[in-house]
């Protein structure tokens, strides 16, 4: 343009300068470059990024104060930079400006971006998970400004990390490298960690009292690589070692030595052993072994205020617990310093000893009594000693807890003003305690109106819409909650991620004699956010693409929604591919329409592709049969499995499995694709091979299945799949007609279609308190799915769990299964491989294995004369178990049931007189694995001729 002549560089002092002296009144300062301009009307401005002139700069313009049609005024400029400095947009900038005819000016703002941290990447020999090298950077995090200090001391860190952990001669690089618009920086850390430290020597430095620790398993020793780890836990024995010699108060610390040149560290343990503390309980009778473990100074040492103020609640808590509900404990004062042996005396009042034969709650309307003293921990004295409530369960820190929770609860049913005393009596006969929570329930508080403010996006009438609670509904704390959880919902399914939801009250008092409130819901909204990018870090074997096709809820460009993050971890956690999951966003921008723009971060630790499961156990009825080769197992079984869960890195999970026993044998093999197509309908594909010794009959059994499955939610889960199977049956007793035998030695095909489902709402699988679980199955076998038999076949299974709060790890539980089956196309019975059976540990104990239901006659083949019965299945099965577990001692418990059921060869056939009743107790034993289990039973009716009247079980694993 003509006319323009550009102002060098050096004029953005000039103009600074300037524009101090106008703010100061000083106009005669200004030099003679500047003073051209003034009174000069502003013709253009622009913004010019350096390195990147294509760059977007809607942000920045929005910043300048200057614009086209104004009189030129340093002051503006001044202002203009300084707010553009402020916004942390910008790292440097300079102003050119050029006379624009005679009475014109043009500014041009040229920009160096402030760039922000975007990844972090490390490379090399890190040794360590990614995550973890990622903590130590807390000033590197996405988002954050990029700075050479930043960086570097993020190096430093790095050094120190690896240098604590053994690793003296690491080396660590880095390089910055900025994207197109340089406004995103990746930090690449490039780690070479060398070769690991060993321990060159290592000592011990004790101070006072020496005791032998070669008794003690160390996990220290001269030669061995270094770790911090290691250390540690060699202090920890060492600690523990005095404090089983009643050294109480001792100190362990380290002093390290590091030999750089030579890679290696001097070890040097410091022990402080302090005096030995001989603990005295006085009044009240206390084993050693009891006393260590209620003490706090027997697990974790040191002896001070806080250790001897606990030690005196845990006596006193532990002595109302045997009892004596109004025992008293007197601490002993801290020890004196520099003493070599140090007594430590507690002194305890018991006073006289109760049982706790009544606990009472009056003055509750709200809730049920019953339901309350169910969940307390106070507990009345039991009749039955073993229950381990002889005499009750209380004692001041309990009936604090239990005050707590009436009060909670009532509070939650809207009795805000409830008051709970307890209070204690004794019997006319002194041994009797009495315990009666007398609660002042007071006025229930109800809700006048319910106002909604701070809304612009949403209507009040659309989020009253969502809301649980109602005007003139009861107050009560969670449906105030789920109202303002819904709320917040509405808008961050809508990508408003920072909306937040508070809820307040206003007391009204009395309003027609009811206690009533105002409830507020007050919003705020924020902005509504947009996903720019999707990073991946952390992964090695995972191929991202997969990951963002088929796992990410989210998708760039595409709304925030924090739900479908969340819904997203879930979802890789799922696959068993990664130990830890975590996904953030960060914010980047904020465009001219409000809208913010936000990185999403996805943190991958991958866990270990291979998973090796294996098991053992034993089972003390089985069929007199075998699978040959096997018999000399006799009860034992086991259990091999490899499952890779993330297969050529897309999250496929493949497992081969072997099971065997001395009547079972099975290899299985199986794929499954947890998201085909991005869908949440994984598909399983598995083949396997079962040979089986059944009661009556061997079989052979070659399966393959193509499954798919839709959980419904998280505790419920349908499953729905086409199985073809190849049975060949063999070995058949003589109990079967020549017919049935003729049939059953033909190979079977099974074509079937299956829908089934799973429900389980259990607190442990292995060893359930409460709860329930279900399953099911709907199978249709027809030669039109490639099979030669055809029926319909049904089997409901369905168990409860209810723990008996009055009786401590007291459970009952019930369980009832139902199986019916119809065949089709001319045929009367199933094939043998397909009824059903009953009988042994897991369902009719009165029995052995699969010995329930309708029986034929042996006949002896030389003399024609019947020498026996044996079982033959049926298409009908009914089956109910009942059993009460209960504790005995530590780990022993008992347990007493019944078992009604039987099988029936049709079910037309089925007659309630015709079930067999079975009564029996047993012994469980806890272990790691599940408990141990060995029940004795007694079949009491409908017992078949040549049946014995008990049957002894021993096996792992409840029954059910």
């Amino acid at each position: 343009m003509t006319g323009k002549r550009p102002i060098p560089s050096k004029t953005i002092v000039q103009v600074l300068m300037a524009a101090l002296f106008v703010m100061a009144g000083c106009r005669g300062a200004l030099s003679a470059d500047l003073t051209e301009f003034l009174g000069r009307r502003v013709t253009a401005v622009e913004v010019v990024i350096e390195g990147a002139p294509g760059g977007n700069t809607s942000e920045m313009r929005a910043l300048i104060e200057a614009a086209p049609g104004q009189d030129f005024s340093p002051v503006r400029v001044h202002d203009s930079l300084i707010r553009l400095y402020k916004s942390g947009l910008i790292s440097g900038a300079r102003v050119e400006a050029a006379a624009v005819g005679a009475d014109g000016v043009s500014l041009r703002f040229i920009v160096r971006p402030q760039a922000r941290i975007d990844n972090v990447v490390f490379e090399g020999e890190t040794v360590f998970p990614a995550s973890e090298l990622r903590a130590r950077l807390n000033e590197l995090d996405p988002g954050e400004r990029l700075s050479l200090g930043a960086v570097e001391r993020g190096l430093g860190e790095l050094l120190a990390f690896y240098s604590t952990r053994g690793y003296y001669q690491s080396r660590i690089t880095y390089e910055i490298k900025l994207d197109s618009t340089a406004t995103l920086a990746t930090v690449n850390y490039r780690v070479t960690a060398g070769v690991p430290a060993k321990v060159s020597a290592y000592t011990t430095d004790v101070k006072g009292a020496r005791i032998d620790l070669s008794k003690i398993k160390h996990a220290l020793a001269e030669g061995q690589t270094f770790t911090q780890a290691a250390v540690g836990d060699e202090m920890e024995r060492i600690r523990q070692a005095y404090i089983q010699q009643d050294y109480l108060a001792v100190r362990v610390t380290n002093r390290i030595t590091a030999d750089i040149i030579n890679n290696t560290v001097a070890v040097t343990i410091i022990v402080e052993s302090g005096p030995k503390v001989i603990v005295e309980v006085e009044g009240l009778e206390l084993s050693e072994e009891k006393k260590r473990e209620i003490l706090p100074f027997y697990r974790q040492g040191g002896i001070d205020d806080f250790t001897l103020e606990e030690g005196r609640r845990t006596l006193q808590d532990y002595a109302q617990q045997e009892g004596y509900f109004f025992a008293e404990v007197t601490r002993p004062p801290p020890s004196s310093p520099g003493a070599e042996t140090v007594r430590l005396n507690y002194v305890v009042e018991t006073g006289a000893r109760y049982r706790l034969t009544d606990i009472d709650i009056e003055g509750v309307s709200a809730i049920p009594s019953q339901e309350l003293q169910d969940q307390m921990k106070s507990r009345e004295a039991s009749f039955i000693p073993f229950f381990g409530l002889g005499r009750g369960v209380t004692s001041n820190e309990i009936l604090r807890q239990d005050t707590n929770l009436i009060q909670k609860r009532l509070r939650e049913q809207g009795y805000r003003r409830s008051v709970v005393e307890v209070r204690r009596g004794v019997s006319v006969t002194g041994d009797r305690l009495l315990i009666t929570f007398a609660v002042e329930q007071g006025p229930r508080t109800y809700v006048e109106s319910i106002d909604i403010r701070g809304n612009n996006v949403l209507t009040a009438d659309q989020l009253r819409e969502r809301l649980v609670i109602k005007p003139l509904d009861p107050f009560l704390t969670s449906t105030v909650t789920q109202s303002a959880d819904q709320i917040n919902a509405a808008y961050t399914t809508r990508g408003y991620a920072n909306a937040e939801v508070f809820s307040e009250i206003v007391e009204l008092g009395l309003v027609d004699g009811q206690d009533r409130v105002r409830l507020f819901y007050s919003i705020s909204e924020g902005n509504r956010v947009r996903i720019r990018n999707v990073n991946t870090r952390g992964v090695a074997q995972t191929n991202v693409g997969r990951l963002e096709r088929n796992f990410y809820l989210f998708k760039e460009g595409e709304w925030l929604r924090q739900d479908l993050l969340q819904e997203s971890e879930r979802v890789l956690y799922d696959t068993n591919a990664f130990n830890t999951v975590t996904i953030t966003s960060e914010p980047v921008g904020l465009l001219n329409n409000g809208v913010e723009e936000r990185d999403v971060t996805v943190d991958l630790t991958e866990a270990k592709p291979y998973l090796l499961i294996y098991g053992f156990g034993y089972q003390s009825s089985q069929s007199d049969r075998n699978v040959p080769g096997l018999g000399f197992l006799n009860g034992a079984r086991g259990l091999i499995q490899l499952t890779n869960v993330n297969m050529f890195g897309k999250l496929y999970t493949g497992t081969a499995q072997v099971r065997v026993s001395q009547d079972e044998l099975l290899g299985q093999l199986s794929f499954q694709n947890p998201r085909p197509f991005g869908r949440n309908y994984p598909l399983t594909i598995s083949l396997f091979a079962r040979r089986l010794a059944e009661k009556t009959f061997n079989s052979d059994r070659y399966t393959a299945i193509i499954q798919t499955e839709r959980r419904i939610n998280d505790e419920t889960i349908a499953y729905f799949s086409y199985n073809f199977e190849r049975i060949s049956n063999y070995d058949l007793t003589q109990g079967f007609s020549q017919e049935e035998i003729e049939r059953n030695q033909l190979p079977v095909r099974l074509g079937r279609l299956v829908g089934s489902f799973a429900r389980d709402s259990r607190d442990n699988a292995f060893e359930p308190t409460t709860g329930q679980f279900s399953v099911g199955s709907l199978s249709l076998a027809s030669k039109i799915l490639g099979g030669n038999e055809q029926f319909v076949k049904l089997l409901v299974e369905h168990s409860r769990y209810y723990p008996v709060r009055r009786f401590r790890e007291t459970v009952y539980s019930v369980s009832g299964r139902i199986g019916l089956a119809s065949p089709y196309g001319g045929k009367q019975t199933l094939p043998i491989s397909e009824r059903f059976f009953a009988g042994g540990p897991r369902d009719l104990r009165g029995f052995g294995f699969e010995e329930a239901g309708p029986r034929a006659p042996v006949i002896d083949p030389v003399t024609g004369n019947v020498i026996g019965t044996e079982p033959q299945g049926g298409n009908a099965l009914f089956v109910v178990n009942n059993e009460l577990r209960f504790p005995i001692y530590k780990i022993l418990g008992g347990t007493v049931f019944s078992d009604t059921g039987n099988v029936f060869l049709r079910v037309k056939d089925f007659r309630p007189q015709d079930l067999t009743q079975t009564f029996g107790f047993g012994l469980r034993i806890k272990t790691p694995i599940g408990p141990v289990r060995f029940d004795l039973a007694f079949l009491v009716l409908n017992r078949p001729d040549g049946q014995p009247t008990f049957r002894r079980h021993f096996t792992f694993g409840q029954a059910f």
